[in-house]
C-alpha cells in the first residue's frame, strides 16, 4: 500500500488554509470557526519521544471504514467498491473502498503520515507494521445479520488474533516480515466507527417500523458498551468513537421511503429515520462520558459526524458543494439511485438495464453511490475533526501535530 502513500511535509492548519483556492479556503475555514465547540475537559493525549501522538492505527466498523476485508471473504456479493467507477478520485482505480477516493480512517492515516492500513484478512502481501483495519462492510453492533454476519464483537475477536499472531511469530527462530511490538497497540490510536446497519438491516430487510427502531436504540448502546469495554481491556487507550451518519439524507433511503410532506425536513431528509439516529447517537455520547468516568486513564473520544455533515447539507455552497440528495454514481431513477443498477455494477448482470456512470465532477456531490459519502465530504470532515472540531472533549487531540498537506 505505500506506492499510494504521497510524501508530505509539515504544516499548520493556517498555513493549509492560505493554500486553497478560493472555495476551499471557505470550507477549511468554516470547519475552524463555525458550531461545534466542545468543553475542554477529559484525558489529553501526550505525544512520545518523537513528538508523535500516535505510530500505529487500528480501525473497526464497517463499509465506511472497510478497505477490503468483506471484499475478500465475500468477493461477489461484495464485488462493487473493486469496480469501475470506485476509487477514482484519489487512486485512480478500484481499491477496495465503497467510495470514489479516500475513507476517513485514510485520512487519518495520511495525517499520522503512516501507511494506508492493509484489511486484516488481504493475506500475502498485508503488512501490520503500522497498523491494521479490521472493519467490514455490512458489519453491526448486535447480531442482526445486514449483508455479512460479522459484528464488532468479531472484529474483537481478530484483534486478539493479530495480537496472539505476533506473539507466536516472535517467539519463532526465523521471524520472516517486520512485526509491531504488542506495546504498540497500547499505544495505537483505535478508531470505531460501527452501528448503522443496525438499524439499516431491521428497516431494509425486516420491514421494523420507525418506533420499533426507537425501541432497539437501547440494546445497540449496551451492546457497544460491553464492546467497548472490552477493547479498553485489551488495553486501547486512545479510542475515537464516530458517531452514525444522518442517512435520512441518503438517496437510498430517500428513494426507499415514501413519507408525508411534513416528515421531511428543510434539506430534503426523512425525518423519523434521522431522529432513530439522533437518540443512538446521545445515548453513545452518554455512554462515551460514562465510560471516562470510569476509565480516567483513557479517551474516549466522541467524534460528531453527524453534525458536521447534516451543517454541509444545509450549507452545500459554503463547501463547494452543489448537490447534496442526488447520487454522484447511479444509473437514475429517483435521486439517482436504482437498487437493481447501482454503481459499480456490470452491465453484464442484466443487459436490459441501464449502465451506472459516476458524474463528472464528485466534488461538488456529498454522496457518492446512494449510500457512502465522497472523498470531498469526507475529507471536510477529518480535517474538523483533527482541527479539534466536533469533537467530545475538543482538547482531546490538542498535543498532538497533524500533517494535512496530503489532504489535497
Amino acid at each position: 500500500m505505500e506506492m499510494f502513500v504521497k510524501k508530505c511535509s509539515c504544516l499548520s492548519i493556517i498555513s493549509l488554509i492560505t493554500t486553497l483556492p478560493a472555495l476551499s479556503c471557505i470550507c477549511i475555514w468554516a470547519l475552524i470557526v463555525i458550531l461545534a465547540g466542545y468543553t475542554e475537559t477529559g484525558y489529553s493525549i501526550q505525544p512520545d519521544s518523537n513528538g508523535r501522538c500516535f505510530g500505529f492505527l487500528v480501525a473497526f466498523g464497517d463499509s465506511l471504514t472497510d478497505t477490503g476485508n468483506a471484499q475478500r471473504i465475500f468477493p461477489l456479493q461484495q464485488r462493487r467498491a473493486g469496480m469501475h467507477p470506485y476509487g477514482q478520485t484519489f487512486f485512480r482505480r478500484p481499491c477496495d473502498r465503497f467510495s470514489d477516493g479516500r475513507l476517513l480512517i485514510d485520512f487519518i492515516a495520511q495525517a499520522l503520515q503512516l501507511p494506508f492500513l492493509d484489511p486484516y484478512v488481504k493475506g500475502a502481501g498485508s503488512s501490520f507494521l503500522h497498523g491494521v483495519n479490521l472493519a467490514t462492510s455490512g458489519a453491526t453492533v448486535t447480531n442482526v445479520t445486514f449483508l455479512v454476519p460479522y459484528t464488532l464483537k468479531v472484529q474483537l475477536y481478530w484483534l486478539k488474533k493479530v495480537k496472539a499472531n505476533i506473539v507466536q511469530s516472535l517467539q519463532s527462530p526465523v521471524v520472516l516480515q517486520s512485526l509491531p511490538t504488542l506495546d504498540s497497540f497500547n499505544k495505537a490510536l483505535y478508531v470505531v466507527w460501527i452501528g448503522g446497519n443496525d438499524y439499516n438491516a431491521q428497516f431494509f430487510i425486516h420491514g421494523m417500523k420507525i418506533d420499533e427502531l426507537m425501541k432497539s436504540v437501547r440494546r445497540v448502546i449496551n451492546t457497544m458498551s460491553s464492546d467497548l469495554e472490552v477493547l479498553y481491556q485489551e488495553g486501547a487507550r486512545a479510542i475515537l468513537v464516530v458517531n452514525l451518519p444522518p442517512v435520512g439524507c441518503t438517496p437510498q433511503l430517500l428513494t426507499f421511503v415514501r413519507g408525508h410532506s411534513d416528515e421531511y425536513d428543510s434539506v430534503g431528509c426523512y425525518k423519523p429515520f434521522n431522529k432513530v439516529l439522533q437518540a443512538h447517537n446521545a445515548l453513545l455520547r452518554e455512554l462515551l462520558r460514562n465510560l471516562t468516568q470510569l476509565h480516567p486513564d483513557a479517551a474516549f473520544i466522541y467524534a460528531d459526524y453527524y453534525s458536521i455533515a447534516y451543517h454541509i447539507l444545509q450549507h452545500p455552497s459554503n463547501y463547494g458543494m452543489f448537490d447534496v440528495l442526488n447520487s454522484c454514481c447511479g444509473a437514475g431513477g429517483s435521486y439517482n439511485f436504482n437498487i437493481t443498477t447501482q454503481c459499480g455494477m456490470s452491465i453484464e448482470l442484466n443487459a436490459s438495464l441501464p449502465i451506472p456512470v459516476a458524474c463528472l465532477n464528485p466534488a461538488i456531490f456529498s454522496n457518492w453511490d446512494g449510500i457512502h459519502p465522497t472523498e470531498a465530504l469526507t475529507q471536510i470532515v477529518a480535517a474538523a475533526f483533527l482541527a479539534g472540531q466536533y469533537l467530545e472533549p475538543a482538547n482531546a487531540f490538542s498535543n498532538c501535530t497533524f500533517d494535512m498537506t496530503g489532504f489535497l
